[in-house]
């Protein structure tokens, strides 16, 4: 039976194609849309660190420069006579500034907002601007400013003096736009690396510049960050992803597309050619079909792919090479079948004359001495006669129709039949049977004849194999209402070799000078006849032949 799970070829030839071309182009149709994304994304990092490096840079070499000025400045005698305490500024510097001072404080009033000098008690000694009215620039501390300390020591002791401390606009140290990118909407973000403090406006909130990516208005942003140690500051820039993976979103698609496009037709071929090889295929699996259930003109259509053509003809000529071989070998068979009927039938018909032929010759040394004894010899060998004719009655029926009229009988007249049947031999041999027949009818469904059969050319086959003295018998093991009834055939001869086991059921394979070697053959067909089989059991001494029967009620 077909398992319902079995595929058609078409269908696995399909199968095949989706496993192996339309889902891998299919990942593959994923792969390239999410490696053009990741690709745009990487790019906008490229771009932000880029950018942040730039400035970073830019405001590293703008701050070495001012904060070298602002160490020459605290190496003045004007700041130093302040913070040593010989010639103290007071609230302001009085009179002019020193020319050094003054040049000084042109440079770096750029970018300062305040500056004031500290002595090491932490007390203000000194503040600029103040005279310098020049270059004021304002003292209101603005947006974007930082505080820093500068130590000032002696310079040829290295003593500390005090300190300088200044509050400088960071946007002063870069030039216009600096941070103008190349990516769309970018923002950009400078804190103080100390407190997180913003140092300019923010127009998101400054958690998200802490991320590398983040979600804002509906867009996906990425950011990037570069840390100074001195002075303390945190450059942070951000930028949607969109203006930039637009492109590529766009490219994948369109490849993924033409991926879809390829696959359609791909798919669509292949339905087709499968198709056109599968419709031959399964007119040549008809014809085979046809030609297994005994159809011998069934032919296979040569159409198709040239492979499907080539076996279609050697399906034809096979067919044809088959025909012809059925043909003499029927006419073969015919023949041998004549003649193992004959040897069978000659077979069952030899041991009946056997116990005949015994009767009669004991008949005739008594019909002087003991008349009866004599008459009751001849009334047995006419019995024997009568049983011989239907014997051959029955052996004709079995061999025309190979099976066996199975009607309800008794167990118990069978077996007791061939028992007396086989007492000549027995008799003669001088072997013991052991059999304990049933004290109850045992009802069975069989031929009582065939099975008349089968027990006789048991009991002969045992006979034969064992010697004067030694048992044999039968053993009927008979179960619960309605189940199978064992019958087992023994002897305690020597048993059968090992090298004749699996052929002792063949015709004519016999180990007895004289024998025919169709008793157990027939004995076997008999016993399949009535749905059961006959078994062998052999050991070293003697051998068991076994087979069942069905019980009524079954």
């Amino acid at each position: 039976m077909r398992n319902r799970f079995d595929l058609s070829l078409r269908s696995r030839l399909l199968l095949l194609v989706l496993l192996g071309v339309v889902l891998p182009l299919g990942f593959l149709g994923l792969f390239v849309n999410n490696s053009a994304r990741r690709t745009g994304i990487d790019l906008v990092h490229a771009r932000l660190q880029k950018a942040l490096a730039e400035t970073v840079n830019e405001f590293g070499r703008q701050w070495i420069q001012k904060r070298s000025l602002l160490l020459d400045l605290g190496e003045t005698q004007a700041v130093v006579a302040a913070l040593d305490g010989s010639e103290p500024w007071g609230e302001e510097l009085q009179g002019p500034a020193p020319a050094e001072l003054a040049r000084i404080w042109s440079e770096v009033s750029t970018f300062l907002v305040s500056l004031e000098l500290r002595n090491l008690e932490g007390d203000v000694v000194g503040r600029l601007p103040f005279a310098l009215e020049a270059t004021r620039i304002g003292l209101d501390r603005a947006t974007g400013t930082l505080d820093y300390t500068l130590p000032v020591v002696e310079r040829f002791s290295g003593e500390a003096l005090g300190t300088i401390e200044v509050r400088f606009r960071v946007d002063g140290l870069l030039p216009p736009g600096f941070l103008a990118l190349g990516v769309a909407g970018s923002i950009s973000g400078i804190f103080d690396n100390r407190s997180d403090i913003p140092l300019a406006p923010l127009s998101i909130d400054r958690e998200l510049f802490g991320r590398s990516d983040f979600k804002w208005r509906g867009e996906d942003w990425v950011a990037e960050e570069r840390v100074l140690e001195d002075p303390p500051l945190r450059f942070a820039l951000a930028a949607p992803i969109e203006p930039v993976t637009a492109p590529f979103d766009r490219a994948a698609q369109r490849g993924a597309m033409a991926i879809l496009v390829g696959v359609v037709l791909s798919f669509a071929l292949v339905t087709a050619f499968a198709k056109r090889l599968v419709r031959p295929l399964d007119r040549l699996a008809v014809a085979a079909t046809a030609l297994a259930s005994g159809d011998l003109s069934a032919q296979a259509e040569e159409s198709g792919p040239p492979a499907v053509r080539d076996t279609a003809r050697a399906f034809n000529a096979m067919s044809a090479a088959l025909s012809r071989t059925l043909m003499d070998l029927s006419q073969k068979e015919s023949i041998a079948a004549v003649g193992e009927f004959a040897a069978d039938l000659a077979h069952e018909v030899r041991n009946p004359l056997t116990a005949i032929r015994t009767d009669l010759q004991r008949a005739q040394i008594k019909s002087e001495s003991e008349p009866k004894e004599a008459a009751r010899l001849v009334h047995r060998a006419v019995g024997a006669v009568d049983r011989l004719n239907d014997t051959v009655s029955g052996f004709l029926k079995v061999a025309r129709s190979g099976n066996v009229s199975l009607v309800e009988c008794d167990l118990r007249h069978p077996i007791e039949a061939a028992v007396h049947a086989s007492e000549p031999q027995r008799t003669r041999k001088g072997c013991v049977l052991v059999y304990k027949p049933p004290q109850v009818p045992l009802r069975v469904w069989a031929d009582p004849d065939a099975l008349q059969r089968l027990a006789l050319n048991l009991l002969l086959n045992a006979v034969e194999a064992v010697g004067p003295g030694t048992r044999l018998g039968i053993r009927v093991k008979e179960g619960s209402p309605g189940m199978r009834v064992v019958i087992e055939f023994w002897d305690e001869g020597p048993g059968i070799p090992e090298a004749l086991r699996e052929k002792i059921f063949d015709p004519f394979e016999t180990t007895k000078d004289g024998g025919t070697g169709l008793g157990l053959a027939i004995a076997r067909r008999i016993a399949r006849g009535h749905g059961s089989d006959l078994t062998l059991d052999a050991g070293r001494n003697g051998t068991v032949f076994r087979f069942e029967l069905k019980a009524v009620g079954q």
